[in-house]
This record gives C-alpha cells, structure tokens and sequence, in this order.
C-alpha cells in the first residue's frame, strides 16, 4: 500500500494484533499478512488524524478474520 504523508499512531499495534490473531485461528503466514495488511489499510485510509487511528471503521470486517 502507498505511505501517508505522515504515520498514524497506533497503526503497528494493530496492524501486530490483527497478524497474529490471523496466525492463531489457523490462517497462513500468508493469509495472515494479507488480511492484517489490508485491514489496517483500511483503519489507515479512514484515519483523520495521524494522532488518532480509526479503528472503529474497521471492526466489522475482523470479524472476517476468523473464517
């Protein structure tokens, strides 16, 4: 994914949760980098602030990280 001019605080927490809950429920080291990657994308992109990671917008689709 292209950078923001500025990072987002809290993106590599997130982005760490979400890759290992993926590894933990079985997903590939694959599959786990690409839903995490794209979930925190996601978060990201929705972001107004680089203070402030938009995690609310994303939390529909974890649920997608179970299956």
């Amino acid at each position: 994914h292209p950078p923001k001019d500025l990072g987002v605080s809290g993106s590599g927490d997130v982005f760490a949760s979400l890759f290992l809950s993926s590894l933990i429920t079985g997903a590939s080291d694959y599959e786990a980098l690409e839903k995490a990657s794209s979930l925190t994308h996601y978060m990201i992109q929705k972001s107004k602030s680089p203070l402030t990671l938009d995690i609310a917008s994303g939390l529909e689709m974890v649920s997608q990280l179970r299956g």
